[in-house]
């Protein structure tokens, strides 16, 4: 391909490569070098391909009305049964759905669907099921149709290796899965899409945005910097304003939770304001739910409340049934909170929806509100409070190695509340067994171990009531734990998927023998808050036995690769650990020797020799005592 495309099949190929590539006014550029082409050789077929080409790179950048004018002037050059009216309907249908037309949309969309079915045009339907997935029934909820539109969309793009179109299809189902608050699928999606997305374009910028979203829910802050930090410049770059939108609203978001509530209003308002002056309502109620929340947080409850009902008002005008749910149920709790005698009615209201659109999964994502509100309101045999149980908990994340730390979901669990009659022991206790089950009789004994039978079982449901209510804080009284289950006399821990306990990721890092990982989850004692707990006794040692093979192993493969400083310094933690450790030793003067320092591979020998004498009056193997004598024979050497 030449700098300057000569053929309108060059200059189209290239303007619908730019366009996929986030180069907007090159796009159009090329796309109207094609169009004067065509013009002059009278070929109305290619002038349609090249204003549709034009048309989708106006629609990237927003303008929606000069998107729509040049597709009508395609369509009055081409056939009915052309391949660019098939394109040119998709596009007036994603047009229509951008500036709240909805049912319009859906019309155009479903009509470019049966035309690319009649005329064989694979691509052209891959892309409109798409559209329709992505554009109609995600925003309306319907995540079952989304997902078998977009499915059947990523079988036609593999079938045919239409590898520019995988993004789309797999972004969307990666989206409704953290929609539907499924991570772990959305993460495997997000794997995928990684494989096939162009860096810098639209695509690559929701793979941040969904990154973001991911970490934030887990509490990793850290990594959701990264990710805003590049959806940020990335979506300013290519000025495409959906991306500019979502990237403000996850900031947002992250201030939120990191308490900023003053820079996140600003963030929040300023992607309203985009919203509103280019006509995207559906993300200008989005806009709306974030205000609202910023607002109750700063104590504006009123503020809230305007948000909230502006929200529902714009959300409801669509028929957007998912996103409406959210701030109903966001109202309700609003209410509730402020005891207005209106709350009931609005979780009736929300409540409704909820079940009506199958949305469960908002009891999980919004937990807080949705647990005082069905404390208050719900009564456990209810067709809501049941299906609620069947959700799986958050994941938890527990770090033991130097200071006991619980996070549930994205939430830190306070510490001193966790201490309150031995409920973090409970935990650790039942973290520890084989299948996180015991006993209630043995885990009573192993909590009160001088206490009376009957004083330990007190101490025992004391413990488990206060584990289920740290986990659970927003789950009513009357509902089941969904962590902590007491029956047939045991009591057992479930760990919901995408859970994480660092000794066993250690235990696993130990037995598929990578040692470096081993050294860097291991920072610290094991629970040293329960250094004299009898219990932890056993398993302290054998995670300090692994540590010590960990030092080692890391140790010896220093010395291999002749990196001595780092040999070292793995030698002088295992001996600071283990200070008979002859073997450690050993390779510690010979990392001193790599070092071409003699007398510090001495005094390494001679301190061995001191503790031997010392503690166990003993004196080291005949092995390393002949390689210590080796040392004057090689000075003498």
């Amino acid at each position: 391909m030449s700098d300057n495309p000569a053929s309108i099949a060059e200059c189209l190929a290239e303007s619908q490569k730019q366009e996929r590539a986030g180069n907007l006014s090159e796009a159009i550029v090329l796309a109207r070098q094609a169009l004067v082409l065509s013009s002059e050789s009278g070929d109305n077929e290619s002038a349609g391909q090249a204003l549709v080409a034009c048309a989708q790179a106006y629609f990237r950048l927003g303008n929606y009305s000069e998107c729509e004018n040049l597709v009508h002037q395609a369509l009055e050059r081409v056939g009915e049964e052309s391949q660019v009216r098939v394109d040119g309907l998709r596009i007036l249908g994603v047009s229509a759905l951008e500036t709240n037309r909805m049912n319009e949309g859906e019309d155009y969309l479903r009509t470019s669907i049966a035309l690319s079915r009649q005329l064989g045009s694979d691509h052209q339907l891959a892309r409109s099921l798409h559209n329709l997935s992505a554009g109609v029934y995600m925003p309306r909820g319907q995540f079952d149709l989304s997902l078998q539109a977009d499915q059947e969309a990523l079988r036609i793009c593999r079938r045919h290796d239409y590898t520019e179109l995988y993004w789309g299809p797999l972004l969307t189902q990666a989206w409704v899965r953290w929609l539907d608050s499924q991570p772990e699928a959305c993460r495997e999606l997000l794997k995928e899409l990684e494989q096939v997305v162009l860096p810098g374009s639209l695509g690559d910028g929701y793979v941040h945005l969904l990154h973001a979203q991911l970490s934030m829910d887990c509490g990793d802050s850290v990594a959701a910097e990264l990710e805003l930090v590049n959806l940020f410049s990335l979506s300013e770059r290519l000025g495409i304003p959906e991306l500019r939108i979502f990237s403000r609203l996850a900031r947002s978001r992250f201030l939120r939770l990191a308490k900023q509530i003053p820079s996140a209003i600003t963030w929040a308002e300023d992607a309203r304001k985009i919203a509103a002056d280019i006509g995207y309502r559906h993300l200008e109620g989005l806009a709306f739910i974030e205000i609202g929340r910023l607002a109750k947080k700063n104590g504006g409850y009123q503020k809230a409340e305007s948000a909230f009902r502006d929200a529902l008002r714009i959300l409801d005008s669509m028929a957007l049934r998912y996103d409406a749910a959210r701030a109903a149920l966001l109202l309700a709790a609003l209410l509730h909170d402020q005891q207005d005698s209106s709350a009931q009615l609005a979780w009736i209201d929300a409540s409704s929806r909820i079940l009506e659109g199958g949305f469960i999964s908002l009891l999980k994502s919004e937990a807080e509100d949705a647990g005082h509100l069905m404390a208050a309101y719900e009564q456990p045999g209810g067709i809501l409070s049941e299906r609620y149980q069947l959700l799986p908990p958050p994941p938890l994340r527990v770090v033991t190695f130097g200071g006991l730390r619980i996070w549930v979901g994205e939430r830190e669990v306070d510490y001193r509340e966790l201490r309150k009659r031995r409920g973090a022991d409970l935990l650790v206790l039942l973290l520890l067994q084989p299948r996180r089950s015991l006993p209630v009789e043995q885990a009573a004994d192993m909590l009160s171990p001088r206490a009376s039978p009957s004083a330990a079982q007190t101490g025992f449901y004391q413990a488990s009531s206060v584990l289920r209510r740290v986990l659970e804080p927003d789950l009513p009284e009357k509902f089941p734990s969904r962590y902590l289950k007491v029956d047939n006399g045991f009591v057992s821990l479930h760990l919901p998927e995408g859970s994480s306990v660092d000794f066993e990721r250690l235990n696993e890092y130990s037995r598929t023998q990578q040692w470096q990982a081993v050294l860097e989850l291991a920072d610290g004692v094991f629970l040293p808050e329960n250094l004299y707990t009898e219990w932890t006794t056993l398993y302290r040692q054998r995670f300090m036995d692994t540590i010590e093979v960990a030092l080692f192993e890391r140790a010896h493969e220093c010395l291999q690769s002749e990196q001595y400083l780092n040999a070292l310094e793995y030698c002088r933690r295992l001996i600071a650990l283990e200070p008979w450790h002859e073997q450690a030793v050993m390779l510690g003067m010979q990392a001193c020797l790599g070092l071409g320092n003699r007398s510090a591979a001495r005094r390494i020998y001679q301190n061995l020799t001191k503790t031997l004498q010392r503690d166990l009056s003993s004196v080291p193997s005949e092995e390393i005592q002949a390689y210590y004598q080796s040392l004057d024979q090689r000075r003498k050497k």
